[in-house]
Parts: structure tokens; sequence; C-alpha cells
């Protein structure tokens, strides 16, 4: 056994490009190289009589033992992951590259994405924003990842019911990871994410698109506007971001965007102009430039949209 837990450790610090493991994925780790292991038939029997946990624990005690190895814990003081320290000195996006492993089914969105792709600074400096799967569907992906065993027995005795707590992948929780916080975000259907400096980030045209649905989380209606005008300084996003709205976004999304960039940035495009025509007539008190703030008098008639800020055009 002494064996496998050296095999572990090995591939954790010098075979893999992780630089943060999780008790979850750790226990994963442990069972498929159990698995794997071509003298395991040579003590199976001794392996199915021992208790899991306790095995599991003399290879945590061991990662903590290891110079090498760094713990991080949650809050409550459990254990949230182990980190290879000679990884750490000198990564770019260090603490995001940290949560995406720790929380694999998941993308950076919102200000992380705008930093990420190089467009905008965050409204926060030291704040990772990040979107996941709602829990049903988080549990369905970690199921889909857990590993068929070659040996029944294996898998019977350790992705049994009563180990459920070793082998359930738990939910993510906002922490505090190294310098930065991280705020998460819940959908029940995530999009595609894009790879960006090896980060799954969420496309840069969806996050301009949801700053027009939520720009609370983007410093605000004049943040948001200020994004806008920086993608038409660059012109090369412009044709994806007409695509994606049209693809993704509804009548109102149109209306939001195409005031914006037409009535505020003074921007023409034929495109615009046929947003302009979708929501000719439309009416209704969900019509607002910004969503959460009560509905206002002021009105934009060719866009059919309430103006329920001081001044949209400062």
């Amino acid at each position: 056994m002494k064996k496998n837990f050296e095999k572990i450790l090995d591939w954790f610090l010098n075979e893999s490009n992780l630089i943060a493991i999780t008790p979850h994925q750790l226990y994963i780790k442990l069972v498929h190289t159990l698995d794997q292991d071509e003298e395991l038939e040579s003590y199976l029997e001794t392996l199915l009589t021992r208790s899991e946990k306790a095995l599991f624990r003399r290879l945590v005690r061991k990662f903590m033992q290891n110079e090498l190895i760094g713990v991080n814990y949650s809050e409550n003081l459990e254990i949230l992951y182990f980190y290879n320290q000679m990884k750490i000195a000198n990564e770019d996006f260090l603490e995001e590259k940290i949560v995406q492993e720790i929380y694999p089914f998941g993308y950076f969105s919102y200000g992380s994405s705008l930093q990420i792709h190089k467009f905008s600074k965050p409204n926060l400096e030291n704040v990772i924003t990040y979107t996941v799967p709602d829990r049903k569907n988080w549990v369905s992906l970690y199921l889909d990842e857990l590993p068929t065993l070659s040996n029944e027995k294996l898998e019977r005795k350790f992705f049994s019911d009563l180990n459920k707590k070793l082998w359930h992948m738990p939910y993510p929780k906002e922490q505090t990871i190294l310098r930065k916080k991280v705020v998460l975000f819940s959908k029940k259907n995530i999009s595609i994410p894009k790879i960006q400096n090896s980060l799954r980030v969420e496309d840069l045209s969806e996050t301009l698109m949801i700053a027009t649905q939520q720009p609370q989380y983007y410093g605000g209606i004049t943040k948001v506007i200020d994004l806008h005008r920086k993608l038409l300084e660059n012109r090369n996003h412009v044709g994806d971001y007409f695509k994606l709205v049209n693809q993704k976004g509804g009548l109102i999304d149109k209306a939001r965007i195409g005031y914006i960039l037409d009535s505020l940035l003074n921007f023409k495009h034929p495109i615009i102009d046929d947003w302009k025509s979708q929501n000719a007539g439309k009416r209704g008190g969900s019509r607002k430039l910004i969503s959460y703030l009560p509905y206002s008098e002021i009105y934009d008639p060719e866009w059919n949209l309430s103006l329920n800020t001081k001044n949209p055009k400062e």
C-alpha cells in the first residue's frame, strides 16, 4: 500500500499538471490507482476487510507531512484542497487556476471574464467571479465523471453509499483562495466556455450581453456603457457580439443594447435597425433599461424602453 501512496504523491508533484487537488479528487485517484495495481489480487481480500476511511486518512496524512505540499482550509476548518508549492511561485492567474481545478464544472464570468479576455479590469480587483451549474446538474456531471473500475468488488466497497462523503463532490462554496475571494453564480444550463490562457472562460460577447441584463455586477450602467464604448473602439468583436445577441438575446436585450449603441454611442448598423424594427410598438412594465430598478415614465420612443436611471447619456 505504501507503494501506491508514493505513486500518487509522485503523480501529483511531478506528473500531473495540477496545482491543487481536493480530498474528493484525491480519494478518486486512490481508488483508481488501486484498481490499476497489477498486484491488487495479492492483497484484495485483506483490503476488502479494512476500513477505506482509515486507508484514505493515511494517504491524507502523507500529503500533509510532505514539505512540498501545502494545505488550504475552508472557513469551517475542513481541508479545502492540497496544493503543489513548487508550482505556485510564478503562475499567472494562480488563484483562477486553483478555482477551476477544485470546481471543475464551471467557468469564469462577469468581471473575471473581462479580465481574462484582457478587455477590461474587473470592478473589484481581488474578487473572482465564477459560474457553476445548479445543484442538480452538478451532481449529474460529477456522477458521470466517476470512473468505472475493472474490479467490481473494489468498486462496491469504495463507492458504497456508506462512503458517499468521500467520493461525493461537494457543491461549490464561496471561499477565499489565497489572496482572492470567490463569488459564485449558478445557472441551470451553463454555456460552453472558451479556453483563454488555459482558463475556462465565458465567451466575451455573452459577458457583454449579460452586463446589460445585470449591470449591478459590473459597477453599474455607466460602466456597462463604457464597456460598449470600448467594444466600438476595436471593432474586431462587434460582428461576434451581434451574432451572439441574435442567437441568445431576447427582444429586451436587443432593445437595451441597441439603445446603448445607437442612441447613446451614435453607432449605426443595419442589424441595429433590424432590432429597432423588432421592438416597434412593444410595451410592458419589464421594458426597462436597468432590469432591477423601478419603472420610470421617462421613455425612449424609438426603442420603447423605460430610461429608469438619472441620466444614461452622461
